[in-house]
């Protein structure tokens, strides 16, 4: 829930290519460590922290003694013939068609960041749905387990659950998060009483680092319009 004090890995990094080129979870790791104090006290305040991300995927490592991507492949993907959709590590080689980051000028960002739990997982829209489709079962989490994950713990405007932000769409409940790196933007919005989910994934171009939030609401607002009326 955000709540741990833990420093963000991402800030202290240069918002720059090189600075995430080559990223890996060790390397972001030893600089979070050797930024050693808290921000705050665990429980203090609330303040988004990608780490906790990293963290809980290698606690998944070492608790089911696979690598993060042979886990998601076992439990998520492969059950639901998510056949597009991988995690991106040192290990992987990103197929030919894969979307590659662009700046605000289309000039393309020449880096990999192979960091993740918080990034560098890929997938397609097709996959997505499927993905989504199956919260409303059991097929990869029970729903008492999901449940828990989409209920909000800190208050406030994105009142964190495990993973989403907790809110409402005209009085239903709503469970959102966005994701955004040099060139990589994403935002998923989940209305489960009307079945519906808002996705939107982006390498940037143009939307690459500037009005991600307005241009973002807008074309929700008006999708949203359309389909939940």
């Amino acid at each position: 829930t955000h709540q741990s004090g833990i420093p963000n890995y991402t800030d202290l990094v240069p918002a720059t290519a090189a600075g995430y080129d080559g990223l890996t979870n060790q390397t972001a790791m030893e600089l979070v460590l050797r930024n050693s104090n808290l921000d705050f006290s665990p429980g203090e305040q609330t303040q988004y922290s990608n780490t906790g991300y990293l963290i809980l995927a290698m606690l998944i490592e070492k608790i089911s003694q696979m690598s993060y991507s042979e886990f998601l492949n076992e439990m998520i993907f492969i059950p639901l013939n998510m056949h597009s959709s991988f995690v991106h590590d040192e290990k992987s080689v990103l197929p030919t068609n894969a979307a590659l980051p662009y700046d605000e000028k289309n000039r393309l960002y020449e880096y990999e960041w192979f960091a993740y739990g918080a990034a560098s997982i890929y997938s397609t829209l097709n996959d997505m749905v499927k993905w989504d489709q199956a919260l409303y079962g059991e097929q990869i989490i029970n729903q008492s387990t999901l449940q828990l994950a989409t209920t909000g713990y800190t208050g406030g405007q994105n009142n964190y659950g495990y993973g989403w932000m907790v809110g409402s769409y005209h009085g239903y409940p709503s469970y959102r998060h966005s994701g955004f790196c040099l060139g990589i933007l994403n935002y998923i919005y989940r209305v489960p009483a009307k079945n519906f989910m808002y996705l939107m994934l982006s390498n940037g171009g143009v939307f690459a680092n500037n009005g991600f939030d307005t241009w973002t609401s807008e074309v929700m607002d008006r999708i949203f319009t359309h389909c939940l009326q």
